[in-house]
């Protein structure tokens, strides 16, 4: 019983952080220009929409220190590249948004996540990972100024497979094994009552 009791906490003490996601504050303004959109009722447009575009203008606005490509690549490559479409949700929930600025909490990419999460109090402490050393001045800005927090991971109930870590969850597996539980049940009683 006690090796399973330490089985079970070493489990939930190295895992529980998957529980928690990693978001990053940033003011995005709906540039009808910039989202090439000029008719919030059309849903096609708003579907086509590019919300990239002033995802990557809030965060040169923010740090425009970023200057030359490969820094700005690297800026852009803090948030998710999934935060497009919690804009979206929030254009289409809200069209008056157009052309006007508002802050929004977007999740933030998985190396982020990582260093974020290993942290804790102690920047010196973090795991880099693939962060480099101006991502990491980027990221102690945002965290100085608390604009980087962490929040439930309801992804992680709600989404299926994903080549993006922060935007995967366990639905698709979760719905495969009740399947397959169903389909198990349907075939074996009706055999095990006619074997019986």
């Amino acid at each position: 019983l006690s090796c399973l009791v330490l089985l079970f906490t070493d489990i939930i003490s190295k895992g529980h952080s998957a529980f928690l996601q990693t978001y990053v504050y940033l003011e995005v303004e709906f540039d009808a220009a910039l989202l090439e959109l000029d008719d919030t009722s059309d849903a096609k447009q708003l579907a086509q929409a590019n919300y990239d575009a002033v995802i990557r203008q809030a965060l040169r606005a923010q740090f425009a220190d970023a200057e030359s490509r490969r820094e700005r690549r690297q800026l852009y490559s803090l948030v998710s590249n999934g935060a497009g479409f919690t804009l979206r949700r929030e254009l289409e929930a809200d069209p008056a948004l157009l052309n006007k600025a508002q802050g929004f909490w977007l999740l933030a990419d998985d190396d982020v996540d990582t260093y974020y999460k290993s942290r804790g109090d102690d920047a010196d402490s973090a795991f880099a990972g693939r962060l480099t050393d101006k991502q990491v001045v980027w990221l102690e800005s945002l965290i100085t100024n608390e604009h980087m927090e962490k929040r439930f991971n309801t992804t992680f109930f709600t989404a299926g497979d994903s080549r993006e870590p922060e935007q995967a969850g366990i639905m698709g597996a979760l719905m495969g094994s009740l399947y397959t539980l169903l389909v198990t049940i349907i075939l074996s009683v009706p055999i095990g009552i006619a074997a019986a």
